[in-house]
Formats: C-alpha cells, structure tokens, sequence
C-alpha cells in the first residue's frame, strides 16, 4: 500500500507500530478497503469507507491479541511440564493482551482455602489479603462451588465482592473454574476498574486460555506422579537387592514367597497410578479436543493444526502407556498369586495365561538380575485347550521352577560358546481330550546320564552354591503327580537340549 489513508495509517500506528507489522493475512483486506477509498470522490462514500477500516482495524488487532495471547499459553504448555513456569506465563500473556484486565491472579484449592499461585497487578497491601481466601467466602469459591464461568459487568451491587476488592476499584469481575479430571481445583480471576470490562468473545478467548491450563495441570501432575512412581521402584529395587543378599544365607527350604509379594505389593501400588491417571487423561484430551473444536473459529489456523496434532499424538501414548501399565498389572497380581500362604482350592484356569504369565515373570526377572541376559522364546499355545481345574497357584510355581532352570541352562551355554550360539527356550502346549500337556524345552547343556536319576531328588542341584536350593524339582514334581494326577519326566541329550513334559487331567 504505497498510498496509505491517514485514518488508516495511524490506526495501524496504534495497533501495530507499523505497516510492516501487520499479519500478512490481514493485508489484502486492508490493501483492498484501502485502494477503495482513494477510488471514490465524493465525500459520503468516503466516509462510509473511512468508518469501515476503523471497524476492520479494530477486528484484526483484537484478533491479533487473542491470537497472541493463545500461542503464548499453548507455547507454555506444551514447552515445559513445569507448573508454575505455565501460570507466570498465563498471567503475563493476559495481563500484557488484554487492555481492560488490571489485575489477574490463578488459584488452586489446598484443604479448606484457594490459594494464589501465579498473579500480576495486585496492589503490594492487597496482595498479602488476597493470597489465601477461606472457605466459602468471595466470587473465587463461588465460581469454584458452581463450577462455570462467573461474569459480574457491574460491582456496584454486588453481594461477593469483598471490602477489599472494593477498595482497589473492583467495577467489574470475570472468573473461571479450572479442571482436573472433572474436578474443580481453582480458578482464574480477573479484576478490572472499570465496568463492563469485557465483551463475549474475550469471555471465550479466556475459557480457552483456562483449557490450555488444564493441560498443563495435568502434564505437571502425571510427571510429578511418574517421579514419585520411579522414586519407589528405585526404592523397591533397593529393598529387593537386600532381600537377595540375606536370603543367600537363609536355610534353604526358606520360602521366597515373602519376598516376591512386597516387591509385588511395592510396585501395585504406584502401577494402579499409572493405570488410573493415563486412564483419566485420555478423557481430559479428549475434552480438550472439544473445547478446541468448539473455538476453533477463533483460533489461528497453524495453532489450531498444532494442537490438534500435539492432542493426537498426547492421546496415542496415553493408550499405549494404560496397555503396557495393564500388561505390568497382570504380572505384579501373578507374583501376588505365587506368593500367597496358602493355594487354596483348584478352580477353573486358563492354563495359556498362567504360563505365558510365568514367562514373563521369570524371563524379566533373570534380565533384573543380569542386564546381560538374553534368551530367545519361541510359544505356540494350543487355543482350543480352554480352561482346566488347577490350583493355579501351585502350577504356577511348577512353571516359574521349569522355565527358570531352562533360561538358566539356555543361557549358561551361551557364555560357554559366545556369540556365535543362539539360547532359545521353547514352550507349547497341547489339547489331548481328557488331558494337556505343555512342554519346555531348552537348547542347553543338557543332562549327563550319571546324573538323570537324581533330578527329582531334594537338595540335588548342579548349580553353583547360593543359586540353587535342589527343591524346585523336587516339589515341582509332587505338585504335578501326588497333587493333581498328573505326569512329569523329562527328555535330554546331553551337551544339546532338555525337554520337561507335564501333563495334567481336565
């Protein structure tokens, strides 16, 4: 625009400090308003084209500043996971945007009060008042009881404005609630001096603001959960280090089960965090995509393409952590099972579960114990088998006891022969009718003849002294025969595999 109007030329002096400041988007407009005025000679028309770039000018630096004012925030969110970093700069891009705003202070609730956490343009004597306010009193715990937006244009009579809020000129007030997890936990307040401080869509541009909060609230919240989490694994693996290191010098029909359930118990606990809060955030994602599609209008195309995606993506590892922390569920509540007093009865088991559980179980604890762990498993599970009548809790250590000697002997003959052998423990099972039968079958060292008829011997082991007791075996086997009617025996060829069969009556 070579040739700029004067009205237009200081209107943009005003809202943006030069022409080259304006939005490329916004200049076609502008250009074409423009090059009107100049096309008309006759004052009226003039006139007309005079008042409607006031009026245009007035639309796109409001916009301008809304736009600013939501990049600045969604910035902040999606840039840090520190909470208070976010709400100093909510407040700052509020209170720097937005003429009409004098005062703007975020509260959260803490007990019995809404405490101030982040605020810009209180008063200093104000400001010491205004920090904690009690249960139930003033317009922040009733937008905070209510839970919805609370606009009052005109204090004048006013019955939740308080004394103090009247001293500093309060003439008009804007609050709203914060959620986390559809609970209200604070608000965001605006004091202004003046009446009737705002239009509806600045009403809109700050419940878009308080939404871009949540997130923040709620990435800041799950990553000091998530440090907590870690803080007592990290605990736990201490606590199980120790308990390793005394149980060497227990007796050796000392029971591991003790040990295995307060790791167990150590690590439910903060797993069901996990769980529950990557549960409730999908749902706050996705409300937060609702709220974005409902302002989508007034958001700027890019940030508005931005978000979507950042949502999208959010909402995908969300999933992935709930399925991989219910995965993690179902191994702590197995340990659980191994390690209870007393098995209880026998009761209706799906056998494909319980040993595929067991797998895990043990391969990810030999990993635990040495990082350098590495056996390949090959499964086949025989859908058509259902369900059988075990105890489980007992199968269950039959199978942690066969498949810990199989990665132990699979992976002893790695070290033997380096890399060039590749440790690998099969395991299947079978429908035969009236019965199953699983096998486990290693490509270890195998079993020397001398020494086959002592296998399920008590106290005979061929381990080393401290990582064997010679039991499991031993009561693998009479929990398969002289407690379920089944049959345990093994194949072996020594120096290349060994195959444990059991088979157990439907």
């Amino acid at each position: 625009m070579k040739k700029i109007h004067s009205i237009l030329k200081s209107q943009i002096e005003k809202a943006f400090g030069s022409v080259d400041s304006i939005p490329k988007k916004y200049m076609v407009l502008l250009a074409s308003i423009n090059k009107r005025y100049w096309d008309f000679e006759d004052k009226e028309h003039k006139s007309q084209i005079e008042e409607e770039l006031k009026e245009n000018l007035e639309r796109i630096e409001r916009k301008s500043r809304f736009e600013t004012i939501i990049n600045s925030v969604t910035r902040s969110v999606h840039q840090t996971i520190d909470l208070t970093e976010v709400l100093e700069k909510s407040v700052q891009a509020l209170k720097e945007n937005i003429e009409s705003i004098n005062i703007t202070g975020i509260y959260f609730v803490e007990g019995k009060e809404a405490v101030l956490m982040a605020h810009r343009g209180f008063p200093k004597g104000y400001l010491e008042r205004a920090r904690r306010i009690p249960y139930p009193k003033g317009f922040t715990w009733r937008t905070i009881i209510e839970g919805k937006t609370i606009y009052c244009p005109d204090t004048e009579n006013d019955k939740y404005i308080g004394p103090a809020g009247r001293k500093i000129g309060t003439e008009s007030y804007l609050a709203i609630p914060l959620r986390y997890k559809k609970e209200v936990i604070g608000s965001i307040n605006v004091n202004c001096l003046i009446k009737d401080a705002f239009e509806e869509d600045e009403i809109k541009l700050l419940e878009v603001v308080a939404a871009q909060i949540q997130v923040a609230v709620s990435n800041a919240r799950q990553a000091e959960e998530k440090n907590e989490l870690i803080s007592k694994l990290e605990s736990a693996l201490e606590q199980l280090k120790t308990m390793q290191e005394e149980l060497v010098t227990q007796e050796k029909l000392a029971s591991l089960g003790t040990l295995t359930a307060g790791i167990a118990h150590e690590i439910k606990n903060p797993l069901n965090f996990v769980n529950n809060f990557s549960d409730l955030s999908v749902e706050l994602v996705d409300e937060l995509g609702q709220v974005l599609e409902k302002h989508k209008e007034r958001i700027n195309s890019e940030a508005y393409h931005e978000i979507e995606e950042i949502l999208s993506t959010l909402k995908q590892d969300l999933e992935k952590i709930n399925e991989h922390g219910n995965q993690a569920d179902r191994i702590v509540q197995n340990m659980l099972q191994h390690t209870r007093g007393k098995s209880g009865g026998p009761h209706e088991t799906d056998i494909n579960t319980l040993l595929d559980d067991d797998i895990g179980l043990t391969y990810h604890g030999l990993r635990a114990k040495d990082e350098k762990f590495n056996v390949m498993i090959d499964k086949n599970f025989d859908g058509s088998i259902g369900t059988i009548n075990v105890v489980a809790q007992d199968i269950g250590r039959v199978f942690l006891n066969v498949l810990t000697n199989a990665f132990y002997e699979a992976d002893k003959k790695h070290k033997d022969l380096g890399d060039n052998f590749v440790p690998k423990v099969s395991v299947s099972t079978r429908n035969l009718d009236n019965r199953v039968e699983i096998t486990i079958h290693d490509n270890g060292t195998g079993i020397s003849e001398n020494i086959r008829g002592k296998v399920f011997n008590p106290f005979f082991t061929t381990k080393p002294t401290g990582e064997g007791t010679g039991l499991g075996l031993s009561i693998s086997y009479d929990i398969i025969v002289k407690e379920h009617n089944g049959q345990m025996r093994f194949e072996t060829q020594e120096g290349e595999f060994t195959e444990f069969i059991i088979t157990l009556p439907k």
